[in-house]
């Protein structure tokens, strides 16, 4: 039976690029503001993990299927949060279990961890949660009930913040390590000012992530440059020449 075409070593720091999917029509309608994307992406960063791309998508199975088929072939792991509950709208399940062609089967552990939930007087619906793709591995964090599941290199977890925190904190190993090193430079230069030299600056280097960030305080608009990379004498030499091109254009104004 098809597996993706990665293999997470949960002991190996392998893991390098990661596609975040948030599900929810309420999120996409404005009922719910998402909290889990800025958390996950977040940790991701401290991992030293690329994001491709952060995605939100309707409760809408052909869609999810496709999204899903496509994310778990690009990205080294696959990050999704919603939809696993026990109503009409809760279709992530079956949407993972398609997009990998594997059957949704019973699982023993979720059936058992959903009988202590329910004191044996669940629903059809809810005993329906227990239904995972074939070979999915439970994903439980101590002191906590509800559960995601992980299937090949797709990762999913419950939509509820309180829920998914604890769960992928307990569970971040999966998610690999690379080193992960940052610099930071503030400026009152506008950012039009710095676009050009910094393209070139950031040309010469593309090994390293470049952002460039403008913000508005109290005391009017400032700019943050950021450089990431993991290795940190080449960023130090990358920033180093940030901060010249900075006092040089400093100079000129």
């Amino acid at each position: 039976m098809p597996d993706g075409t990665h293999n997470l070593d949960t002991a190996s720091p392998r893991t390098t690029t990661a596609s975040v999917l948030i599900i929810g029509d309420e999120v996409l309608g404005g009922e719910v503001t998402d909290l889990n994307g800025p958390f996950i992406l977040s940790l991701l960063a401290a991992r030293g993990v690329r994001v491709l791309g952060l995605h939100v998508l309707p409760d809408e199975l052909p869609a999810l299927e496709a999204f899903l088929r496509d994310a778990s072939l690009r990205a080294d792991i696959v990050l999704v949060t919603g939809g696993i509950g026990p109503t009409h709208d809760d279709v992530t399940r079956l949407a993972v279990a398609r997009a990998l062609d594997r059957p949704l089967v019973p699982h023993p552990e979720a059936t058992q961890r959903l009988d202590a939930l329910f004191h044996r007087g669940s629903t059809p619906e809810e005993r329906a949660m227990a239904l995972l793709p074939q070979d999915a591995e439970l994903l439980i964090a101590p002191g906590l009930v509800a559960f995601g599941f992980q299937v090949a290199n797709v990762l999913v977890f419950p939509g509820v913040p309180r829920l998914l925190e604890p769960l992928l904190v307990t569970h971040q190993a999966r998610l690999g390590e690379r080193a992960a090193h940052r610099r930071e430079l503030r400026t009152g230069l506008r950012e039009g000012v710095i676009a050009g030299p910094l393209s070139l600056l950031a040309a010469d280097w593309p090994e390293l992530r470049w952002g460039s960030y403008p913000e508005l305080t109290g005391d009017g608009w400032s700019l943050r440059l950021v450089v990431r990379g993991q290795d940190p004498d080449q960023l130090d030499t990358a920033f180093g020449m940030l901060e010249e091109m900075i006092a040089r254009l400093g100079s000129n104004t």
